[in-house]
Formats: C-alpha cells, structure tokens, sequence
C-alpha cells in the first residue's frame, strides 16, 4: 500500500518512456496522473525516440491502490 509520509513536499513527480507501459501502469495505480508529454525527448538504445511522459502526485491525490492479481 502506498503511504504518504507526512513531510514530504505537496507535489512528487516523474517521468516515464511512452513506450514502457508497465512503469506508466504502475505510475498510474499509485495515483500519479498524466500532465503533460515531451514529444520526442527520450533517445531509444535503437537511436529512435520515445514521448517522454510526466506525471505527478498531489498530497490530496492519496490512493491506495488495487491488490494485484
């Protein structure tokens, strides 16, 4: 279960290849929503480029995510 600590900034974010679904997945379970999408930014090891997503959590956002299975 996600817990938010209680001295932690009002805004937590990250960033995540449009391309890696399970890390946007597991992202979106804890409760960060999708902001915005750099298009192009990420260099692939193919020399092709990915969007580059950005998402973020609002301390009022608190989720407790659904078990597994």
């Amino acid at each position: 279960m996600f817990r938010w600590p209680e001295d932690v900034p009002e805004l937590s974010d990250s960033s995540v290849a449009a391309g890696n679904a399970a890390s946007a997945h597991i992202a979106r379970r804890t409760g960060f929503v999708e902001v915005g999408r750099e298009r192009q930014a990420e260099l692939l090891g193919d020399g092709s480029y990915d969007d580059l997503l950005t998402l973020d959590l609002l301390s009022g956002d608190r989720v407790s995510p659904a078990p597994l299975g």
